[in-house]
């Protein structure tokens, strides 16, 4: 799983100004993860593969999505971390919250075509590359699970899509208040970390 490099701060400002020892390096995985310990993203991507080892066929049928507003946390900022083929069948899922709309999975190919039905056939060994991108487009914090539907020899069944038994969780934009990048706060732009990656603080 991944982010997107946005956050909505609900913690005070002022905890910027005093990142943790092991914090020193804008792009540094530990950045990343205090930001996230404080914050919550704008955008969350989950990657999952699935694949076929029975006899009988697999079809997936959809993916369900399951979204809920939770209520209204004050949020102080937006926070600004570093930005940064193998022959099996690819689905992206785009999921755009918006209040005013019913939460629905957008989905393309490989290519970035769009594709209308998700209805896949499986054969024994077969696999499919699922990549979800979920981002809220109005104000508010909003928790996501997912449903993958499937028939598997005729029979109805489903995989629930959870952070680790939990719901995703994800912001939509802050307004009117600062933007605050950690790499104006912080030193070095991808470089130390880039060529040391298992260095303690990044």
């Amino acid at each position: 799983m991944g982010f997107g490099f946005k956050h909505a701060l609900y913690r005070p400002v002022e905890e910027l100004d005093n990142p943790p020892e092991d914090v020193k390096y804008a792009c540094g995985q530990r950045t990343a993860e205090w930001v996230r310990s404080i914050a919550i993203p704008n955008e969350a991507h989950v990657s999952f593969v699935l694949t076929s080892e029975r006899d009988e066929s697999v079809v997936v049928l959809g993916l369900t999505p399951h979204v809920r507003k939770l209520p209204d946390t004050a949020m102080n900022a937006t926070v600004s971390t570093c930005t940064g083929g193998n022959g099996i069948v690819t689905r992206h899922a785009d999921l755009v919250v918006d209040s005013t709309e019913q939460p629905t999975f957008r989905f393309t190919d490989e290519r970035g075509r769009k594709v209308e039905r998700l209805r896949l056939n499986l054969s024994k060994g077969g696999a499919v590359d699922f990549h979800v991108t979920s981002r809220a487009e109005s104000p508010g914090v909003y928790e996501w699970t997912a449903d993958l539907e499937l028939l598997v020899g005729g029979e109805p069944k489903s995989i629930s899509i959870t952070n680790e038994g939990k719901p995703f969780k994800i912001s939509g934009p802050v307004r009117g208040k600062p933007e605050i990048n950690m790499v104006d706060r912080l030193p070095d732009d991808n470089g130390y970390c880039l060529s040391h990656p298992d260095g303690r603080s990044c």
